[in-house]
């Protein structure tokens, strides 16, 4: 299974005009660094829209990156911002997370909307301010973000914006400057996916052998000797 991540925006942009700390397209790259490698430890393939810090494609790019690779689904990952106030100031206390997708399939991408959104506002402790799909004005079933649009388009209609909360808000954006956090929402946001697509986590295995002999013989009475005691065994011929 493929998953597309895409960090919204690019390198410094979208700083936060009340904590001027916080930049939008910095800190969703690095939660996507994160959000990687968090989805492969689940054997999920991971096609990133932008694998290094100052990538910038456009939102067509970004969109087909899904469709053309074969992904089951699109994660575009932001932080969200109010319109301005007539004096060019911000809200600063508007806060929630917010979840927009694609109405090229609901009913899968507004379940696991729901789910990513609920996870996210549980982790950040700001609670859920919408799930919600729109249509592109004057165009009713198409959907109006343009890298949902394009996936859909491109082949990938399982595509979703996860919105982590408003970095107009000093305290949500405080909150995703913090590289802790920033892990803990990549491995829930990692689990969550995975439970969609009913996979379960790589598991590390370790063997011991107990011996090593020239003679299948000894061998045999060694493997024998181990399931008397009540252990599994088996015998590998090999060359040495």
């Amino acid at each position: 299974m493929i998953i597309t991540i895409d960090p919204g925006h690019g390198q410094n942009t979208n700083r936060s005009p009340n904590n001027t700390s916080y930049v939008e397209g910095t800190q969703m790259w690095k939660l996507g660094q994160k959000l990687q490698k968090a989805l492969e430890s689940y054997g999920f393939e991971v096609i990133n829209t932008r694998p290094n810090i100052g990538d910038n494609p456009s939102l067509s790019a970004r969109g087909k990156a899904a469709g053309e690779s074969g992904s089951g689904l699109l994660l575009s990952l932001h932080s969200n911002a109010p319109s301005a106030s007539p004096d060019g100031t911000y809200d600063p206390s508007i806060t929630g997370v917010c979840a927009c997708y694609s109405q090229k399939d609901k009913a899968f991408n507004q379940p696991l909307a729901q789910k990513l959104a609920d996870t996210v506002g549980n982790l950040m402790g700001n609670g859920v301010k919408a799930v919600f799909y729109n249509d592109y004005p004057g165009k009713p079933g198409t959907d109006y973000f343009g890298v949902l649009r394009y996936s859909a388009a491109s082949g990938c209609p399982r595509a979703i914006i996860i919105e982590h909360g408003y970095h107009t808000n000093v305290y949500e954006s405080n909150w995703l400057l913090d590289d802790a956090n920033l892990e803990r929402l990549a491995r829930e946001e990692a689990r969550v996916i995975a439970e969609c697509f009913g996979v379960e986590k790589k598991r590390k295995i370790y063997r011991v052998q107990v011996g090593a002999y020239f003679i299948k013989g000894n061998a045999t009475k060694m493997l024998n000797r181990l399931k008397d005691a009540g252990f599994d065994g088996f015998i590998v011929e090999s060359e040495v």
